[in-house]
């Protein structure tokens, strides 16, 4: 019977690139492909309007597939699509070469093609059990946006609603719309 070695994240940072974007998930690594098209417009869209009211605020750092370290022994490091990380807990752990040793206050994955609901969950509550305030789900073939809250509330949100960062990323709101304008559906 073989045994899977597992890495820590320091031996994940070294891993050497691949065509692929990959995680450490309790220690295993996990490839996901490379993104399409709407997937990538969306994620420029979200990271770019985010961003703005962000830096505009001095609310923290808006970073684009930074690793996270969730946990350790074994290790989990996942890295959203796009996420928010406060001035306050850059205070206590400010950005560096490597990865994020905790948490974003927002974590959101946009969806591609070959992501399966069980992949989308597992990934959604690594964050909520590490301690991520907010989770947004952007799903460009629906053109909706699912939020998940560390209470179990789960709203979804259609291209008529607003994606606000509640109490997390105050004063927010994206019409969920304008993340997909220009796309077929």
């Amino acid at each position: 019977m073989a045994t899977t070695t597992l890495l820590t994240a320091e031996e994940f940072l070294a891993f050497p690139e691949s065509l692929h974007k990959p995680e450490l998930v309790q220690g295993e690594v996990v490839e996901m492909a490379p993104v399409g098209g709407y997937h990538s417009d969306t994620q420029r869209k979200l990271a770019m309007l985010m961003g703005m009211h962000v830096d505009r605020g001095g609310y923290g750092a808006l970073v684009v597939e930074l690793g996270f370290r969730l946990t350790t022994a074994p290790d989990t490091v996942r890295a959203p699509d796009v996420s928010f990380i406060s001035a306050e807990q850059l205070r206590t752990m400010p950005l560096s070469a490597g990865f994020y040793p905790g948490p974003p206050d927002i974590a959101a994955e946009v969806v591609s093609p070959g992501d399966t609901a069980t992949q989308l969950d597992a990934k959604v509550q690594d964050y909520l059990d590490a301690g991520t305030r907010l989770v947004w789900v952007v799903n460009p073939g629906t053109r909706s946006v699912t939020v998940y809250s560390p209470d179990g509330q789960v709203r979804l949100l259609s291209a008529d609603d607003a994606l606000t960062g509640g109490a997390v990323l105050p004063d927010l709101e994206i019409p969920v719309r304008d993340l997909f304008l220009g796309q077929d559906g």
